[in-house]
């Protein structure tokens, strides 16, 4: 949820016009995605332990066998958010003069 609320505060610092703030929040979401990604590949019972605390009711991860497709899932979804926000920073940077 990290991640939903850099992105809200870039939407807002964009709205009142502070376009450099908007970039930047949009850069430190991008690396916050892609850091997550990273650590859920590099310690797969990292990222079981996190999501079965996040959902201890809802049987996410049912079974050691299913984290591999939970931690594709998760770099496949991070690979698209982190492909619109580079597109979304542009933008920003942009109007911020930066390109």
């Amino acid at each position: 949820m990290l991640s939903v609320g850099i992105l809200c505060s870039a939407f807002v610092a964009y709205w009142l016009g502070h376009y450099e703030a908007a970039f930047w929040a949009t850069v430190v979401n991008m690396a916050n995605g892609g850091l997550a990604a990273f650590a859920a590949v590099r310690n797969p019972d990292w990222y079981i332990e996190r999501r079965r605390e996040a959902f201890p009711d809802e049987g996410i991860i049912t079974t050691v066998l299913d984290a591999p497709n939970q931690i594709r899932q998760l770099v496949i979804t991070k690979v698209f958010t982190i492909s619109i926000s580079a597109v979304i920073a542009w933008y920003f940077g942009s109007l911020a003069g930066y390109f």
